[in-house]
């Protein structure tokens, strides 16, 4: 449980510290129909594009609880950063986790990469 509060504490402190970089730079990514390239910069300074997938690839593993909260404090200052940044964490977290052991580590050599991607339930 301890391990769980210290990442939250830790992910919910980064998204603090780049709140206003956010912030000062979501009408242009809004104009421009992406993130721009200062958001994208400070959120490449932490560990939100890694913090959902698996620990023996790199990443945090963060219990859903954590997830969720790190996302709505996002939101809070740009809900576009936060979808992507859902969206991307998510998909280095099923590669991770679904991907043959020697693919993923292959993939995942030089740590953990931004991924996009889409699920779509079949059955």
């Amino acid at each position: 449980m301890q391990q769980h509060e210290s990442l939250r504490e830790q992910l919910l402190a980064e998204v603090e510290a780049i709140a206003p970089i956010l912030a000062e730079h979501a009408p242009e990514s809004e104009k421009l129909g992406r993130l721009d390239d200062a958001t994208v910069k400070a959120l490449r300074t932490t560990h939100l594009l890694r913090f959902l997938c698996p620990r023996e690839l790199g990443g945090d593993e963060a219990d859903p609880i954590t997830q969720m909260e790190v996302l709505e404090a996002l939101a809070r200052t740009d809900a576009s950063t936060s979808w992507v940044v859902g969206n991307l964490a998510l998909g280095s977290a099923y590669a991770g986790a679904f991907l043959p052991a020697r693919s993923a580590q292959r993939i995942f050599a030089d740590g953990v990469p931004s991924m996009a991607g889409m699920n779509a339930p079949r059955g």
